[in-house]
């Protein structure tokens, strides 16, 4: 999800459905992407190859999958697979990319998440972004996407982000990227697996509360073991200013 003009992204678009509005959910497939919609809204989550910057150089982000396998059921769930054709880095051999997405019917949340490896090269390479998606034409995400904190995108009867609490979502004029950054030295053949990216539908007008029972949901519960990586933001209990500095 960025603006930079030699490159193609990605796109997440939400559309107006011109049938009458329904409150049942679906999931459908197309070549390029995975439909969600609900109530007349719909959210198109794209197929096409992430895009990754690999050393200081953007590979990726346009390329449909050579091959698609799996199968996804609005009731029962299910999970996609697709491989592409090898991304050629230049000076650094070719990076291979798998991309999986998997519906989960009991939350009604779609996750999708990259695995790339570098091949046809003796050499590392530090990936130092993915960017896992592209949302165009957002008006308003709902809050202020920066780097650095993991802030969730609102849309019509939607909610996205970065499963994960450091990420690279960050608004650019109307464009929203989804993506995180995580500065890993890829060994040649040794796989590398992404953050996964969270796709919701929920009713038209209550995105923030649904984001907000999805978090509810997927914290840590009683006597399970808790990474507390800032007290301020994520402790199941917050602690005040005050409490550690006296002021």
């Amino acid at each position: 999800m960025f603006v930079s003009g030699c490159f193609i992204f990605a796109a997440v678009v939400v559309l107006s459905s011109a049938s009458r509005a329904s409150g049942d959910l679906s999931v459908k497939r197309t070549k390029e992407a995975v439909i969600l919609s609900r109530a007349g809204k719909s959210l198109s989550v794209s197929l096409v190859c992430p895009k990754f910057l690999v050393q200081d150089q953007w590979v990726g982000g346009q390329e449909l999958p050579l091959k698609l396998t799996g199968s996804l059921s609005t009731a029962s769930g299910g999970r996609l697979e697709a491989s592409y054709a090898p991304i050629a880095i230049t000076g650094s051999g070719q990076l291979e990319v798998q991309l999986h997405v998997e519906w989960s019917p009991k939350d009604s949340t779609l996750r999708k998440w990259t695995r790339c490896r570098m091949m046809e090269t003796p050499h590392t390479a530090v990936l130092k972004e993915v960017v896992l998606e592209q949302i165009d034409g957002v008006k308003d995400a709902g809050c202020t996407p920066t780097v650095g904190q993991s802030y969730p995108v609102f849309l019509p009867g939607f909610f996205a982000g970065v499963e994960y609490p450091i990420a690279a979502v960050r608004k650019t004029n109307s464009t929203v990227s989804l993506g995180h950054r995580p500065g890993k030295t890829l060994t040649p053949g040794q796989w590398f697996e992404s953050r996964k990216t969270v796709y919701s539908a929920v009713p038209v007008g209550e995105e923030r509360a649904g984001f907000k029972r999805y978090v509810a949901a997927h914290r840590p519960g009683a006597g399970t073991f808790h990474v507390n990586y800032n007290s301020w933001w994520t402790s199941p209990c917050r602690i005040p200013r005050r409490t550690f500095w006296g002021w």
